[in-house]
């Protein structure tokens, strides 16, 4: 090796330690800025926290409980509890393992199309704008408390499988695609949208692959061979594990259970929560607000080009000149834009994504005999078919708030990929300009990093009440702020003042989360009963039986409004009516909390033993 080329790779060692070392400074700048005020106290955070738990203690998912995703994250997590301990701590200290590990993903691949600054700043966006988000008054949608580790864990199957098919592209061998195989077998056993994701990300390889000759036909059934066996082998090992304590048909059916429900109507399409989540509910607005959205993204990009190509040939070497022109956009965009406008550019990002895979996809056929540009067009195709394959659940409303967090967060770090490293090479190329617009472009999206974090910290600003013990200590609102969190810790010092040691609570409709803190059971196999659980699991009449079958010996009713889910309070005529007669009949109410003047919903949690 020649003393330049030892240097080289000294250079580039450093750089890539000195990208980690900074995307590791605000990674943990951002989790003592956020320190347990990352779940809700009542909405699903909960279950992820009681479901392992009670699975520690030999309850068995699909059989003891009813649940409706995939089986591989809430046993992961139970491991993690049978190995460490029952705690908040545990899963806090794992997920943020898996966040440097997404992060890190993130900046390999990013870095083959990027170069280091660029590739600094987009995973800068992904940790400030999503790893650590607090958009609306409910937790839960950030990567450290989700509100389903399905989501976090299905997102990094599918980064692990662009990787595996980028590796193998680089000739790395034929067992990343046994690799890819077990991985979309595992998005299968999350969630629907991970597994539509990865089998897309593998048909858009399989398509490139064999067009470049990457794959040649002598071995297409061998490879075949190896993703199938890999996929089984995933597959095999959960069913194994539920055919231990279950029929093999209900094993069968317990882990396609996420995807029978995802083409069933009436808790998908013709359900109200997913038809406003998916924009169904006002078309022609959600079309007109993604048409301006993207009206806004081309000013932006055009005001950029214009200004590189008049200010360009005079400042592109001067680096004082790129360097404030970023500072004096980031100030700009930090004062005329607020959160709303900066929400808005979500509504662009499936017809960038949409774009970008049919541009990138050309690109790889017209490039298929040029090694090096085929491998770079050829991650980004993958990239873009993913980002807007996760962007279908949500398609005519987008957005960084709520599933955005996860599902709009490979689409936007596309955008800013193209707007600050991909357009500007392209600008560089064929007129040796770009410098200016990669600085407007930077400036801008350092402008929406810091409005974001704003909105969230004004969220986590009123994150001052602890509720639980230590290891599962949670910081939830004020009372002044949200009553809610308050009656919940007044509630739960009822309760454990009340219940002998061996006594049984449920809590309806929602708010698992006190079963865990009081580490007290859930004699039935509903730990949530939201209007949706009802439509999926039967019907209220035959929940209403196995209830009545493993009665708890206390019941906790809480005063939520389900107007999301198209319905009212728990105990209406069209949900819960008949298991509200069924509590009130068998059941005596020994304590009320309500402070109906500091919630507008009238919250309040009412208490019952069994007579």
């Amino acid at each position: 090796m020649s003393p330049n080329n030892q240097a080289f790779k000294i250079s580039r060692t450093t750089r890539n330690l000195l990208a980690i070392s900074i995307l590791v400074s605000v990674a943990s700048a951002l989790t003592a800025w956020s320190w347990r005020k990352w779940p809700d106290i009542l909405v699903d955070f909960g279950h992820e926290l009681y479901i392992p738990w009670q699975i520690t203690l030999g309850k068995v998912l699909y059989k003891d409980m009813m649940f409706s995703m995939g089986p591989v994250s809430q046993y992961f997590n139970a491991l993690l509890f049978s190995i460490f301990g029952v705690s908040l701590d545990t899963l806090i200290v794992a997920n943020l393992a898996i966040l440097a590990i997404i992060t890190l993903l993130i900046y390999v691949l990013f870095a083959r199309i990027c170069d280091y600054a660029n590739t600094i700043i987009i995973g800068v966006v992904f940790l400030t704008v999503f790893a650590f988000s607090q958009y609306v008054g409910v937790g839960n949608y950030n990567y450290i408390c989700p509100y389903r580790h399905e989501t976090t864990h299905g997102l990094l199957f599918c980064l692990l499988l662009v990787t595996s098919l980028v590796r193998y592209a680089d000739s790395a061998g034929r067992w990343m695609i046994f690799s890819a195989g077990t991985l979309t077998a595992l998005t299968f056993l999350t969630k629907s949208e991970f597994f539509v994701a990865s089998t897309t990300i593998c048909l858009t390889a399989a398509v490139i692959l064999v067009q470049s000759r990457k794959i040649h036909q002598r071995n297409r059934i061998e490879l075949a061979f190896m993703f199938i066996a890999g996929g089984f082998i995933a597959l095999i090992g959960f069913l194994l594990l539920l055919w231990q304590h279950m029929p093999f048909i209900d094993s069968m059916r317990a882990l396609t259970t996420n995807a029978v429900l995802t083409v069933t109507d009436k808790v998908t399409i013709d359900y109200k929560f997913y038809i406003v989540n998916l924009g169904l509910d006002d078309i022609p607005h959600n079309l007109f607000l993604m048409t301006r959205s993207l009206f806004y993204l081309g000013i932006a990009v055009g005001f950029a080009a214009a200004t590189d190509r008049i200010a360009g040939q005079r400042f592109r070497e001067s680096r004082f000149a790129v360097v404030g022109i970023t500072v004096i956009m980031t100030l700009i965009g930090i004062k005329a834009l607020s959160y709303d406008d900066w929400s808005l550019t979500a509504r662009s990002l499936p017809a960038v994504c949409a774009l970008s895979f049919f541009y990138f996809l050309s690109r790889c056929i017209a490039n298929r005999d040029d090694d090096v540009l085929l491998k770079r067009y050829y991650l980004l195709t993958l990239w873009s078919s993913m980002s807007f394959v996760l962007l279908l659940k949500m398609l005519l409303r987008p957005r960084f708030d709520h599933y955005g967090y996860v599902l709009a967060m490979p689409g936007t770090l596309l955008l800013v990929a193209l707007v600050i490293s991909i357009i500007p090479t392209l600008l560089r190329r064929r007129h040796k300009g770009g410098q200016i617009f990669r600085a407007v472009m930077t400036g801008l999206t350092f402008s929406a990093i810091t409005v974001f974090l704003g909105k969230a910290d004004s969220f986590y600003t009123d994150k001052e009440l602890a509720l639980g013990k230590p290891g599962d200590q949670i910081f939830t609102y004020r009372p002044e702020v949200d009553i809610r969190g308050f009656l919940v810790g007044e509630a739960m010092k009822e309760l454990e003042a009340t219940m002998p040691g061996t006594a049984t609570l449920m809590v309806l409709p929602e708010g698992i989360t006190m079963n865990y803190l009081l580490r007290r059971t859930n004699p039935t196999p509903y730990y949530l009963l939201t209007p949706w659980e009802m439509a999926a699991y039967g019907g209220e009449a035959m929940i209403l039986d196995k209830m009545q079958s493993n009665q708890p010996d206390f019941v906790a009713i809480l005063n939520i409004n389900m107007r999301d889910h198209g319905r009212g309070l728990f105990g209406d005529p069209e949900y819960g009516q008949k298991i509200i007669a069924w509590i009130d009949a068998d059941y005596k109410k020994f304590k009320t909390f309500n402070l109906t003047p500091h919630h507008p919903d009238n919250f309040g949690i009412s208490l019952y033993r069994r007579q």
